[in-house]
């Protein structure tokens, strides 16, 4: 045995971009194993609106994957999250400018 750890999930791709954020993903979770004192085993609820906030969240607070330097991993790795990164139950839709159209004259 040699004592390594293998991470087998990120697709075989030759992208550059995809295999930096890739490392560096893997880089983060495991200094973040190795730094911690302790897990919890309370199993979290998927929730499809709030996905990729809440990985944009983890990245951010838990893993410090924040700055300029981890702005294309962050990129790579919301890509394909369904929801809105900036909002976590969805962007609103109320709150805007709302125009009123009188019946004869467009909008």
């Amino acid at each position: 045995m040699r004592s390594t750890v293998e991470f087998r999930f990120f697709e075989s791709t030759l992208h550059a971009g995809k295999v930096k954020a890739a490392v560096q993903f893997c880089l983060a979770l495991c200094a973040r194993a190795l730094t911690s004192h302790g897990a919890s085993a309370r199993q979290r609820t998927y929730d499809p609106v709030s996905a990729k906030y809440d990985l944009r969240v983890f990245l951010i607070s838990a893993l410090k994957m924040n700055g300029d330097e981890f702005k294309t991993a962050r990129k790579h790795l919301l890509a394909r999250m369904p929801g809105d990164s900036a909002f976590k139950h969805g962007r609103p839709t109320t709150g805007k400018r709302e125009e009123k159209c009188e019946a004869n004259v467009p909008c």
